[in-house]
């Protein structure tokens, strides 16, 4: 399997990536408290109308999704925010991550934003290193949010940083 494109998401997408997520739990750690139970292709087809977020999959040579997430761009603030970010489980571990992301921090220095903001559960070890590794950081003033499946942090990547 070779990635070949990010491009944007489409309503074909959806129960590719739904299937990612075997629990409600699972889906609210992706896709924050607003996932409904079950989650559902239809529910996240509309999602990806959102004209705020725009989601994106990276897509293999024969444009099956291997990943997804959404950038929102918040200009009055001069930043850009990734949310639902995902891999599918079959291929992590593979680097995958690591291009969707440097497509994001391009994204954000495309549109001059001085910094990229994402949220993760505290005790998800592996996406926080991810992110660590990636540069994002949790900074002294972060908010801080508990909900009924634990504490998130907001982490920030300062875009004008390698």
């Amino acid at each position: 399997m070779t990635p070949q494109s990010i491009r944007a998401a489409c309503s074909l997408d959806a129960e590719t990536i739904v299937s990612w997520f075997s629990t409600h739990r699972d889906a609210v750690i992706w896709g924050g408290l607003e996932v409904p139970d079950p989650l559902t292709a239809n529910w996240l087809a509309q999602q990806f109308l959102d004209p705020q977020r725009r989601y994106y999959v990276l897509a293999d040579e024969r444009g099956c999704v291997c990943g997804t997430y959404f950038l929102y761009h918040l200009p009055e603030e001069r930043r850009l925010h990734l949310g639902r970010f995902a891999v599918a489980p079959n291929l992590r571990g593979r680097g995958l991550a690591s291009l969707m992301i440097a497509y994001a921090k391009d994204v954000a220095r495309s549109l001059g934003v001085e910094k990229i903001t994402l949220r993760v559960y505290e005790d998800n070890v592996i996406a926080r290193r991810l992110y660590e590794r990636a540069g994002f950081y949790v900074p002294q003033d972060a908010n801080v949010e508990t909900e009924p499946y634990g504490t998130v942090v907001l982490m920030r990547f300062d875009v004008s940083k390698p």
